[in-house]
């Protein structure tokens, strides 16, 4: 059983106009042609894929299942055909990048400009997901490099650090935390909260110390919680270096947490280095050069 990509394709162009007359006109064939190779499919497959009617086609339960393989055979070919196309003239590729909220939002960023200008013939594909959900992904083979939080059962995958952050509250200007800075995360427990992407986190904690926290609303991103802040809403608990790009919006206050648990070391992770596209591996080089130079400017913000 062979088909091609003009096969697949007429098929669902015919599916599509619901007539072999319309969809041989979308797939650009002769009438003649394009019954011919519908008629050959079903030949080698050996189940009847069109019910013939005077107005049109209606779909057989095969053809059904061959609509919904093909369509997915043929944007898994187009995929192969757009990355195949980045190797035209030398180094070329896509690399799949998966990282959690504090890396995307507070690091990557400013990581990209430099490297996607030093390779213009490497593209990279990011999405944000959970630490957790990363490992498998990249395990699987869906990622190629993964950023996640160290405390992160990394499953044998290979490691190197990539960042170093610290959470820290942030409150209104002339709030009464800013004037006993550095406090423990016991103390902003008193006062209500402008809750982030992290609350989940925040909330846990406050739990083992038999605590609960008042949310007065929750938001989105850091850059939210940082806006909402800066009006008198309430206080947040955000990354340093999300509270360092908001400062430049809006004006609050930051105090320093005194808890260990409150540094976010980071790591960038993948299956294997050696065996990595190349691509890939000067992504992978590339965000883990950055971490001692991201913790010092980070210590010197404090």
């Amino acid at each position: 059983m062979r088909f091609d990509e003009v096969d697949l394709d007429l098929f669902r162009h015919v599916c599509d106009a619901g007539s072999i007359t319309r969809g041989a006109v979308r797939a650009n064939l002769a009438l003649t042609a394009a019954s011919t190779r519908i008629r050959n499919m079903e030949a080698r497959l050996g189940v009847v894929l069109l019910e013939r009617k005077r107005h049109g086609i209606v779909l057989t339960p095969a053809g059904r299942v061959l609509l919904a393989r093909g369509r997915a055979l043929l944007a898994e070919t187009d995929r192969l055909r757009e990355e195949l196309s980045l190797f035209q003239g030398g180094l070329a590729g896509q690399v799949r990048l998966f990282a959690n909220t504090n890396a995307y939002t507070s690091f990557l960023p400013d990581l990209f400009s430099g490297f996607l200008l030093q390779h213009p013939q490497i593209d990279i594909r990011i999405a944000e997901r959970t630490s957790e959900a990363i490992i498998g992904l990249v395990a699987d083979g869906t990622a190629d490099v993964g950023v996640v939080a160290a405390e992160t059962d990394l499953g044998g995958l290979d490691a190197r650090p990539f960042a170093t952050d610290r959470y820290v509250v942030i409150t209104p200007v002339g709030h009464s935390l800013t004037e006993c800075a550095p406090v423990d995360f016991s103390r902003v427990l008193d006062f209500p909260f402008v809750a982030g992407p992290s609350h989940g986190l925040f909330t846990a904690k406050a739990q083992r110390l038999g605590r609960q926290i008042k949310t007065r609303i929750k938001m989105r991103d850091d850059a939210q919680v940082c806006q909402l802040v800066s009006e008198g809403v309430g206080i947040g608990i955000v990354s340093l270096s999300n509270a360092r790009r908001a400062a430049g919006s809006w004006s609050i206050g930051q105090v320093a947490l005194t808890d260990p648990w409150t540094e976010r070391r980071m790591f960038a992770c993948v299956r294997a280095k050696d065996s990595l596209s190349r691509p890939a591996k000067l992504l992978f080089e590339h965000l883990t050069k950055v971490d001692a130079v991201v913790a010092q400017a980070l210590s010197d913000a404090q």
